[in-house]
């Protein structure tokens, strides 16, 4: 499989949203990570429902939503309304009814994702991960953007890659978390699928997204399975 980028819009320039999402596509990131988080689950609030409708009439790339909230399982029926390609939530706050919700979002014609956040076992998610679209690891603790990489959390991805293709499963891993120029080597050694970036690693480089990017597909680790088949 070849590695895609996702591009969190939360970290970027909402006064300059249209055109930045004109930009993303045009460099070649591969999807849109869309933040909303209640300010219960997590302490901050982000972006709400109506901003995707919006972002569909720019942007063709593919919305990945990942719920940071409460009772996720209640925003389910609202997200089926908005042109979103898969729906992750976070299994901490979840465990009673993590197959509900991946059952209610399949019959919406969602993709569906659990999240864990970094001290979350991968082990919890063991007996669902055959019905899952997306994991996301998350390699900083959910809720703030510029957060210090935990290095830990990349042991989930050699553990989800094994199961992967002991069962044949059909999932894909994302990192979601300070994924950078500095921590991508690093990162690249254990061959995720999607890549996030976020401030640190994209909106936040004075240098520009195009030059940025190019910089982040050129290091040797990324360069060697992006674009591979």
């Amino acid at each position: 499989m070849s590695l895609l980028f996702s591009a969190s819009v939360m970290c970027m320039d909402f006064s300059n949203l249209s055109n930045q999402l004109k930009e993303i596509e045009e460099i070649g990131i591969n999807r849109l990570h869309y933040d909303i988080m209640d300010g219960k689950f997590v302490p901050n609030i982000t972006l709400g429902f109506d901003m995707i409708k919006d972002i569909t009439k720019i942007s063709t790339l593919p919305i990945d939503v990942h719920l940071m909230i409460e009772n996720p399982s209640k925003f389910i029926n609202i997200l089926k309304n908005y042109q979103v390609d898969s729906i992750t939530f976070h299994v901490e706050n979840t465990i009673n009814e993590a197959f509900r919700i991946v059952e209610l979002i399949h019959n919406n014609n969602i993709k569906a994702g659990i999240a864990l956040s970094p001290l979350t076992p991968i082990t919890l998610i063991e007996l669902i991960l055959g019905r899952l679209d997306f994991i996301t690891i998350m390699t900083v603790d959910p809720g703030f953007a510029g957060q210090q990489f935990i290095p830990e959390t990349l042991k989930k991805i050699d553990f989800l890659r094994n199961v992967k293709e002991k069962n044949n499963y059909s999932y894909s891993i994302m990192i979601d978390g300070s994924v950078n120029l500095k921590t991508l080597p690093t990162i690249m050694k254990h061959l995720p699928d999607i890549l996030i970036l976020g401030n640190s690693g994209l909106f936040g480089n004075p240098e520009g997204l195009k030059a940025t990017f190019y910089k982040i597909t050129n290091i040797p680790e990324v360069k060697n399975n992006y674009g591979a088949k």
